[in-house]
């Protein structure tokens, strides 16, 4: 790459950034932003660990291979709890630090109970929890293997104007291992309103009890609840094998998220934070940066404010070609052309 030619890309980076940065700011307003109710604190029942012993009790889970989602990359295994364990679930992980999410510029809003590390390896309280999850997702693993695997475990608690849009929980080269989220739904479907999960292109009708998993790389998101409260438990799955980015294991599963991505962006292609979230991914691979700002082109194209953006990104070509900076100006222009040709044909 010629010294003119790096400058030309270190200069779209910034052109990118400071738009990007525009463009978020133009996402978070769209969603209303008041504060969440405190919950209410709960003691922890001595009943939760005799939970584990009434597997006999349960419905039986069918297998998921037959699961209507596998084509989004779920694996769904239905009534794989009982609603009272549902509940005590609920009240266990009450009993965990709160965290109110409420951020903005990632347009999510929620509350949160999280555990990670010897908390939950060593925790009797979640035992049962997990061999449960594990006897589903893992029946050829030990529990300690299974327990080895756990990044995290959280409670996801939603209230009404409460919601979390597409967004992806790892990306090429951050190297935190991440591989599926499990989650199991805990609420009843009477008891909210809206919040329905999206994994790719698939809705997922998850009822009370139903235990069911996806990839944390593929694009997912939470819709608004309009009313209620809703409760979802995760386990977010890791690998340390999967860290290095040389694995061919890893690299097949970045080879899915980026199918994954395109396949969404061509099925919904108005959805302008979808092309955002593609083109981060590609960055994170490494791709050229022609190949980058084609979905960046399409995140400001597929707004209804794609002129607007266009006109902005000429105008500062003007202003750069004005002062001399020739370089800085083309990357302005390119940026302004592309967006009104993916704008044309983005319908």
């Amino acid at each position: 790459m010629t010294s003119t030619s790096t400058s030309t890309s270190s200069t779209l980076q910034q052109i990118r950034m400071t738009m990007f940065q525009a463009f978020v700011l133009l996402l978070a307003v769209t969603s209303t932003a008041t504060a969440l109710p405190q919950p209410s604190s709960k003691k922890i029942s001595s009943s939760a660990c005799r939970l584990a012993n009434n597997v006999s009790d349960l419905p039986q889970s069918s297998s998921s291979s037959s699961s209507p989602y596998s084509s989004a990359g779920v694996r769904f295994f239905p009534k794989a709890f009982t609603s009272s364990e549902t509940r005590e679930i609920v009240k266990q992980m009450k009993t965990l630090p709160v965290d109110f999410d409420d951020r903005v510029d990632k347009s999510v809003k929620r509350t949160n109970y999280f555990a990670q590390g010897p908390a939950v390896s060593s925790s009797p309280e979640y035992a049962w929890i997990l061999e449960r999850i594990r006897s589903l997702f893992a029946p050829n693993d030990t529990i300690e293997a299974f327990k080895e695997g756990i990044d995290f475990i959280l409670l996801h608690e939603f209230d009404e104007s409460g919601f979390f849009d597409w967004h992806v929980d790892t990306k090429p080269n951050d190297g935190t291992g991440r591989t599926d989220n499990i989650n199991v739904m805990l609420s009843d479907n009477s008891e909210y309103e809206g919040g329905v999960l999206s994994v790719g292109s698939s809705d997922i009708d998850a009822k009370q009890g139903d235990c069911y998993s996806y990839p944390a790389s593929f694009s997912h998101k939470v819709g608004d609840i309009t009313g209620g409260r809703r409760h979802t438990f995760i386990v977010a799955m890791k690998s340390e094998a999967l860290s290095d980015e040389t694995n061919p294991e890893r690299q097949e599963y970045w080879q899915r998220a980026e199918e994954n991505h395109q396949q969404l962006c061509d099925s919904k292609a108005k959805e302008s934070k979808l092309h955002m979230l593609h083109g981060e991914f590609l960055a994170a691979l490494g791709r050229p940066d022609a190949e980058v700002d084609v979905k960046f082109a399409d995140m400001y194209g597929s707004t209804p404010e794609a002129e607007d953006y266009a006109s902005h990104f000429f105008g500062q070509g003007e202003a750069c070609q004005q002062a001399g900076r020739v370089d800085e100006a083309k990357g302005y222009f390119d940026m302004a052309q592309m967006i009104r040709a993916r704008a044309g044909s983005i319908i």
